[in-house]
């Protein structure tokens, strides 16, 4: 029998995952987030409501080489590939065992869908590797090329996801002297030189981005479920069979120079970043993911030195690159039939967007309340410049509102498309799909007013005998069309007060809102507006909402919140 070197293993290993990782990418149906970004790539910019462009400038590159899916993640693949490659460069020298490599590599479950799917971390994983990879050059040898190579290094990680700054802090902490060394200080220089253009997208925009995550994002207070859902996460993601060992081995492994200390900064540090946001709101459990790469590297090399372990690594290591390749193929092959709802919502969407598409004909489609699913329609029916989606203000922004397409649509007739039955009273059409229930109205003239801003001075609220009395309530309209709020158009318009059930927004109360018309850029005042509130609703305080609702369309961004006392 044929004896491979371990140089053969290495190539054949990286070949496997890479073969899995074009199949994977070329035949699984798009997440509706890869849909989303898909849509960022089709409008390239400097920046983004959510992230940084580097998600959307590689979706852009991939699909002017290829078609379908596999134009969307083809170079989130091929980088993937790179970062094993430089991934290996940075552990070998401890000891050139590529099965072990290759075994705790494929043991990792939250590599699987990073390193193919067109999102943000794709871009970020590999980002982190070649800094970490290039810090070590650096450490080694400063001279001024790697200088340069890491500021381009730098810049791509804050151009990925902002998690970057978490890796750069952390390094800096490990070996504060940097700030002593003038090659340093030049690598910030060129790193802030090349992010330039999109600080100033950021600040031409309000920056929307920083807002979003500092401070509209996940802060819903502490749940001690959340806390303890990230530290089992952290378990089950680094890998169901060996997760417990790769934590255990970079724990105790000792740092024995500036490069290992800042790998071991950057694994514990993040890891506990993360773990005290989970006192503050919800998080996403693959958010710490540039820790998993510190957390190899020193795992490796622990292993390496100890045979029982390498033992262990080898038969349970057997076991879960199996399990790997069952769980690669069954996400192609059997996820649509999965009694897991987060798997069987990972396909299964095209032949609902078909027969959305089939009931819109050549209309636009305006979805409420879901950029996702909007987002895989205009992929899917290849409809990205008609197809829109309106955000209330109970939730937060999407890249929709970026983009010019509600302008587009005005006086148009559309078809809306909602999944909440209440909201369409009239003339609703139920579809029935193998994922969703769909339910569909015809508007003709489309006229919203999604960026209408709202503003009252709640203190001067009165409430007497169950009547909420508001003296006044300005509106501005930033747009460069005129708004018409119309009483008796066919789409009814209401002011509007919410409160947040158990489940939805429910309506308390509604008043009449008589016909308005605000010129471009103009400031309004309407007064004496009155709410009667329902017997039912119960003593106490209540977090109210109150907005304009247009028919089916939900109340706007630019809501009025604040605490009502019932007694």
């Amino acid at each position: 029998m044929k004896q491979f070197s371990k140089q053969q293993i290495f190539w054949i290993g990286l070949l496997v995952y890479f073969v899995i990782n074009i199949l994977q990418a070329a035949f699984l149906e798009l997440h509706f987030d890869e849909a989303y970004y898909w849509l960022y790539s089709r409008n390239l910019d400097w920046g983004y409501f959510d992230h940084p462009p580097m998600v959307a400038a590689l979706i852009f590159a991939g699909t002017k080489l290829f078609g379908g899916y596999l134009g969307v993640r083809f170079f989130f693949v091929l980088l993937s590939s790179v970062s094993f490659i430089l991934l290996w460069n940075m552990v070998k020298p401890y000891r050139n065992l590529p099965l072990i490599y290759w075994l705790m590599v494929f043991s990792i479950s939250l590599w699987i869908p990073y390193t193919f799917y067109a999102v943000p971390d794709g871009p970020l994983f590999f980002f982190t590797i070649l800094f970490l990879w290039l810090y070590q050059k650096y450490l080694q040898k400063r001279s001024w090329g790697i200088v340069l190579a890491l500021a381009v290094a730098t810049a791509g990680l804050i151009y990925s996801k902002y998690h970057g700054f978490l890796l750069l802090f952390f390094v800096f902490l490990s070996n504060w002297k940097l700030i002593k060394e003038r090659k340093a200080w030049v690598l910030v220089f060129l790193t802030l030189i090349l992010l330039v253009p999109h600080f100033l997208w950021q600040f031409e925009n309000q920056f929307p981005t920083f807002r979003y995550h500092l401070v509209d994002s996940h802060q819903t207070g502490y749940k001690i479920d959340v806390t303890i859902n990230y530290v089992l996460g952290v378990v089950l993601l680094t890998g169901p069979f060996l997760g417990w060992l790769f934590l255990y081995s970079a724990s105790k492994y000792r740092p024995s120079d500036y490069w290992e200390r800042a790998l071991k900064f950057v694994f514990v540090g993040i890891f506990l970043f993360f773990f005290i946001v989970t006192f503050v709101g919800d998080i996403e459990l693959h958010w710490p993911l540039i820790a998993y790469i510190p957390m190899f590297i020193l795992a490796y090399a622990f292993i390496v030195q100890n045979e029982r372990w390498q033992k262990l690594v080898k038969k349970i290591g057997i076991i879960g690159f199996f399990v790997f390749l069952f769980v690669r193929i069954y996400l192609i092959v059997g996820a649509s039939s999965s009694p897991i709802k987060a798997i069987r919502n990972m396909t299964g969407w095209k032949p609902e967007i078909i027969m959305l598409k089939n009931e819109a004909g050549d209309r636009p489609v305006v979805f409420s309340e879901s950029y996702q699913k909007a987002s895989l329609y205009a992929f899917y029916a290849n409809r990205p410049g008609t197809t829109y989606c309106l955000l209330s203000g109970f939730y937060k922004y999407s890249q929709f509102d970026f983009y010019t397409t509600e302008n587009d649509i005005q006086g148009k007739d559309i078809l809306f498309v909602s999944m909440d039955s209440t909201l369409m009273k009239d003339n609703v059409r139920h579809l029935k799909g193998n994922l969703k229930n769909w339910y569909v109205r015809d508007i003709p003239d489309f006229n919203s007013y999604s960026k209408l801003e709202i503003d009252a001075d709640t203190s001067s609220f009165l409430l007497e005998n169950k009547v909420l009395k508001v003296p006044q309530i300005t509106l501005h309209n930033p747009y460069s069309r005129v708004v018409e709020l119309e009483k008796n158009s066919q789409l009814q318009v209401h002011w509007q007060l919410f409160i947040r059930g158990k489940k939805k927004w429910e309506l308390v109360s509604q008043a009449d809102l008589n016909n308005l018309k605000i010129e471009p850029g103009e400031t309004i005042s309407v007064k004496n507006i009155r709410f009667i509130l329902p017997d039912s609703l119960n003593d106490g305080t209540h977090h109210i909402y109150l907005g304009i609702q247009n028919g089916p369309f939900l109340p706007v961004h630019s809501i009025i919140q604040f605490d009502l006392h019932v007694n």
